[in-house]
């Protein structure tokens, strides 16, 4: 008999410790997986039009500071926009391999020229983010900015 999902979410604690959780090690994963342009275009979902005249309209500009996640590019883009990233000088060299691999790709990425040690603090956040900002205006004629981590 199959179980509704409140009969599984209203079950004691210790029952829902039965399985042994799974995580991924994203360091793994990462040396792992392949990085060409190829490679990460078929990993995601990247039209390269925009899906409206007003998104045509009116491009974002993403301005991130970055240490290890870049999977919110996949979920975020559109061609008409452009994604400025400042990486955290702490990154992995590695992680710097595949931003810079990114921004090959992808014509409307670009890395800003400087880094700063970026914390959870949010220390050097502003000033990481002002460099994206500073790039951005002399780009194109932006109509919405969103800096943030």
């Amino acid at each position: 008999m199959r179980r509704s999902l409140c009969d599984m979410l209203n079950r004691p604690k210790n029952l829902l410790r039965e399985r042994e959780l799974y995580t991924v090690q994203s360091e793994k994963v990462d040396e792992e997986i392949s990085n060409s342009c190829e490679d990460i275009k078929q990993r995601g979902t990247y039209p390269e039009n925009p899906g409206s005249e007003d998104e045509e309209k009116f491009p974002i500009v993403f301005i991130r500071a970055y240490y290890v996640q870049k999977m919110l590019f996949n979920l975020m883009y559109a061609s008409q926009n452009l994604y400025y990233y400042a990486l955290d000088s702490k990154s992995s060299d590695l992680f710097h391999e595949h931003m810079r691999n990114l921004s090959k790709c992808f014509s409307n990425v670009i890395l800003t020229g400087t880094e700063y040690e970026v914390d959870s603090a949010g220390h050097n956040m502003i000033r990481s983010c002002m460099v994206g900002n500073c790039v951005a205006k002399t780009e194109m004629e932006i109509c919405y900015f969103t800096p943030g981590i």
